[in-house]
């Protein structure tokens, strides 16, 4: 709960509140619904229940994290953990670590609510394919991030591509695409 606010998904344990403001709610779908094709949702504000509405839900939904909207940058840092930018280029050939959500079922599980471990990793089950400026590619660890709740990172290889400040980035999990980013590459 959060502010007197919860979301109920199904017949799962409430669902875990992370942030929230006026205009929005993050909050993490439970593991235990995985398999299902929809649920139903109920959100409550301080014991008040709202209609129940019944939603879809899908194995793959791959999206990867905005830093800059205007740009459409996305949430993407290099190996010294500073992110991709104009200013900080990638490096063809160089390690990436992208920054996403929707990647599917993991391997070491963690409980709903609960933060990925170290130790095991959490390796998604199947392998996306990352797209870079138009080429794949080579994908090193695509699983969650050690010590967050729900957050998936895609650690790939830099295809070689143009210097320039706008190359595209794509995943795609299950024949699912995600939406499509940008970063800078030298």
């Amino acid at each position: 709960m959060l502010s007197g606010l919860s979301f109920q998904f199904g017949t799962a344990p409430l669902a875990p509140l992370f942030f929230g403001s006026q205009s929005q709610f993050n909050v993490q779908i439970p593991w235990e619904l995985t398999g299902e094709t929809q649920t139903t949702v109920s959100v409550s504000q301080n014991g008040q229940p709202s209609a129940i509405e019944t939603v879809p839900l899908a194995v793959y939904a791959p999206g990867i994290f905005v830093v800059n909207a205007q740009t459409n940058q996305g949430a993407v840092l290099d190996a010294s953990y500073n992110l991709v930018g104009p200013a900080n280029p990638a490096i063809t050939g160089a390690v990436v670590q992208i920054y996403c959500t929707g990647l599917g079922p993991v391997t070491n599980q963690p409980i709903t609510g609960a933060p990925a471990l170290a130790n095991p990793l959490s390796w998604t089950t199947v392998t996306p394919t990352v797209t870079i400026g138009g080429a794949p590619a080579s994908v090193l660890f695509s699983g969650l991030v050690p010590g967050e709740v729900g957050l998936y990172q895609v650690n790939a290889q830099l295809p070689a591509a143009s210097e320039k400040d706008d190359v595209s980035l794509t995943i795609s999990v299950g024949g699912v695409p995600s939406n499509t980013v940008f970063l800078a590459t030298r």
